[in-house]
């Protein structure tokens, strides 16, 4: 209690809201049984120090924000804040190393009154915003490590926007969704081919990404053909790679960092520079505070959410026509689109997985083909029966394009998640039927 006293906002607020979330009232909208609930509370009310890792799953909804301020509200108010072992792991690059990473703009040069102009697109309505640019429109993309128009949601409004511009070009190793629609596709190297420095989403180290081999032909990397580009448009080439200057430009990165070399990353994993350190260990918290805000006015105004975290259905919810909800998560052998392409890996292909309870009342069996389908889309997939699935949950996983069964973005609706314009994926309810 003397931890909430000194360094918690709105406790007594937040104590009367969840009153009502008795563990049968939990066990009603979850699913979880009422004796679970109640262990898991005492588990964290006496557990320290203790970490809370949520991963992606939760953020994709509509009402992810809420649900993730929720979670972290227990460990304000048991304390495990501030001191090692105690936290929430984030999923991010967690080093000033990677920060043009972080934040792309980092890349571009500042506006101009010559015509450069820096347009913010939301991820989530990426082909809605496309279409909706006017200041200025846009005429022509230029897309690399990537593929939008079947990672981003609403994978249709997507390639339509793309069809609506006037030049589209893509720098990728493979085919992908994206890549056919170009006017032109530029090869780009593989992961094998280029000498990099690179982070993780779940650990804070670093690590060294040796070349292996040269690239193919005229392939070339990323890096080189921008510099090519920027020479042939009469552009600076200041803050671009040099052809065969990666190291150094890596080294010139790394130079900022006492000890952090390229020859010690070739040594081994190096621990990012800032992560030595316990996060909020002097218990000053960056909010108009100073606390860790339960009651956060902030949040209120800057996303329009309760100020205390709540619970709030997802917009899709509540079967009606579309019974089903459509979970897209990753899938253990690929990274989004990465990957999918190797057969090796990819044993036995997208497949949609479904409990045999929605299987039998669709009159459908193991390895049917069947049609995944919305008033948005649909997608052709053979039929996987998984006991570990909750009755009205089925699962696709994402990755796969036009040449496997199609995308599952074509069922998904391009909007935002309640808070830090995530993207609602897993906000997609479908109906399953056999295929003919």
């Amino acid at each position: 209690r003397a931890f909430i006293d000194a360094h918690v906002l709105g406790f007594e607020a937040y104590a009367r809201a969840v009153e009502a979330w008795t563990p049968q009232h939990c066990e009603s909208v979850t699913g979880v049984p009422a004796h679970e609930v109640e262990a898991l509370a005492r588990e964290l009310g006496t557990v320290k120090p203790l970490t809370i890792c949520a991963g992606f799953g939760m953020q994709r909804y509509t009402n992810s924000g809420q649900t993730m301020r929720a979670i972290l509200a227990l460990l304000a108010i048991t304390g495990n804040l501030g001191r090692p072992g105690a936290g929430w792991v984030y999923a991010n690059l967690q080093s000033d190393v990677f920060s043009a990473v972080k934040d792309p703009l980092d890349f571009f040069p500042p506006e101009r009154p010559d015509g450069v102009a820096r347009v913010s697109l939301s991820t989530a309505r990426l082909g809605r915003d496309m279409a909706a640019q006017s200041g200025p429109p846009l005429k022509a993309a230029w897309v690399e490590r990537g593929n939008p128009v079947s990672q981003n949601p609403d994978t249709a409004r997507v390639r339509e926007a793309f069809r609506a511009l006037e030049f589209r070009v893509v720098v990728d190793e493979r085919l992908t969704d994206t890549a056919r629609e170009a006017d032109l596709v530029l090869p780009a190297k593989s992961l094998f081919e280029q000498t990099d420095v690179i982070g993780a989403y779940w650990h804070p180290y670093l690590q060294i990404r040796p070349k292996l081999v040269e690239p193919p032909g005229e392939v070339k990397p990323e890096s080189e053909i921008l510099w090519q580009l920027a020479l042939r448009m009469g552009l600076a080439t200041d803050g671009l790679v040099a052809p065969g200057g990666e190291e150094a430009w890596l080294e010139a990165k790394l130079g900022r960092f006492p000890g952090l070399t390229l020859e010690a990353l070739r040594e081994g994993p190096v621990l990012a520079p800032g992560c030595e350190e316990v996060a909020f260990a002097d218990l000053a918290f960056p909010t108009p505070s100073g606390r860790i805000e339960l009651l956060s006015e902030e949040a209120a105004r800057r996303w329009s959410v309760d100020p205390l975290p709540g619970f709030t259905a997802p917009l899709e919810s509540s079967p009606g026509a579309y019974p089903l909800t459509l979970l897209t998560p990753n899938h253990k052998n690929s990274i989004h689109s990465q990957f999918v392409t190797l057969s090796c890996l990819r044993d036995p292909g997208p497949r949609l997985h479904l409990g045999p309870g929605d299987a039998a009342a669709r009159g459908i069996r193991q390895g049917d083909r069947v049609r995944v389908f919305n008033a948005r889309g649909e997608l052709f997939l053979p039929a996987n029966l998984d006991l570990s699935l909750l009755p009205g949950c089925v699962v696709a996983f994402n990755g796969y394009g036009a040449g496997h069964g199609g995308s599952v973005n074509l069922l998904s609706l391009g909007r935002e998640t309640d808070m830090a314009h995530g993207a609602a994926f897993h906000d997609n309810l479908v109906d399953v039927e056999k295929a003919p």
